[in-house]
């Protein structure tokens, strides 16, 4: 067992000996390996006497001896967990998984850094949710880019404010919808050109939409529904978790929680969290859509929009904003 971190030793040490304390003492302890992000972080371990005897070697020592030979195999199950926004993190076990391209991984994220990392490296293409691109739009010191970096974003519904303050800074917005228990994006914006002779406010407000189904026989327009799925990318089942598993899979479909229409043209546009869709005196309100209105005004960065308890409507809609 390996067990990595990026760390300030001289802040962490205590939680590290306490972890490694909770081991029985005839149980080997894990391998510990630190990851150092700073230039004298090595100097900062070494010298840790009640550390260093658990150390095994440096990250960058590991990879120096490991067999350059080694014959990957290709993992029949592998088990990703939630982020457990809307109730405790779930073990999703799926039946394979696809990585490629050049991946250059970030220890914070910053706006400095990621600028510095894109002009560096050349960065064609990034991935982030809403909350990166307004870290990028946000940032004091930004310019725009010497070439166009696509993003694709997902995780939350962006505004469409949010996607034209990106896009002015030479970024190229394209947005999709997917989750842990569907192995990434199911589905994507997929941009049609005629659509590039549109206003700059009407271009953003289609790409916040999720998705597109080429085959839809039902046209819902804007009424709203639930949310479901089904195909090989679709998990095996939540770890150690058969309730969890009954709750959301059923006769093959997977019932992802959250609330969206689907409009004429066959695009999918989430509207909100089943679980977070505020019920004021029988109406439904999608937090989401109040969310977006507020992030049109210039002054406004960032907006969270809730229920409260209201003794005549039973809830009415609350929102903070940075």
């Amino acid at each position: 067992m390996f067990l990595s971190w990026s760390v300030s030793l001289s802040s962490s040490s205590e939680l590290i000996l306490e972890v490694v304390s909770l081991f029985p003492l005839n149980t080997k302890h894990p391998t510990l390996i630190p990851i150092n992000d700073k230039a004298d972080a090595d100097a900062e371990y070494s010298s840790s006497s009640s550390l260093v005897s658990y150390f095994s070697y440096s990250y960058e020592d590991m990879v120096e001896i490991g067999d350059p030979g080694f014959k990957w195999v290709h993992p029949k199950k592998v088990v990703n967990y939630t982020s457990g926004t809307t109730s405790s993190p779930k073990g999703v076990v799926q039946s394979h998984r696809a990585v490629g391209g050049t991946i250059i991984y970030l220890r914070k994220v910053e706006a400095s850094t990621i600028y510095s990392l894109i002009d560096r490296h050349g960065v064609t293409h990034m991935s982030g949710a809403p909350v990166v691109l307004n870290i990028l739009t946000k940032s004091p010191d930004v310019e725009p880019l010497k070439n166009p970096v696509h993003i694709i974003t997902a995780g939350a519904p962006p505004p469409a404010a949010m996607i034209l303050r990106t896009e002015s800074l030479g970024f190229v917005v394209s947005h999709g919808y997917g989750l842990t228990e569907t192995a990434g994006l199911v589905v994507s914006c997929a941009w049609k050109q005629k659509w590039n002779t549109l206003p700059a406010r009407e271009r953003a407000r289609l790409k916040a939409r999720q998705g597109y189904r080429r085959e839809c026989e039902t046209r819902w327009g804007f009424s709203r529904g639930k949310a479901v799925l089904r195909g090989g990318c679709l998990m095996l089942v939540y770890l150690k978790d058969t309730l969890g598993t009954s709750k959301c899979m059923k006769d093959g479909w997977f019932y992802t929680g959250d609330v969206g229409v689907l409009h004429h043209d066959g695009y999918l546009e989430i509207k909100d969290r089943s679980k977070d869709v505020i019920i004021s005196g029988g109406e439904n309100i999608s937090s989401v859509e109040v969310e977006s209105v507020l992030y049109t005004h210039p002054a406004i960065h960032e907006a969270a929009v809730v229920g409260r308890a209201d003794e005549f409507w039973g809830k009415t809609p609350c929102a903070f904003v940075d």
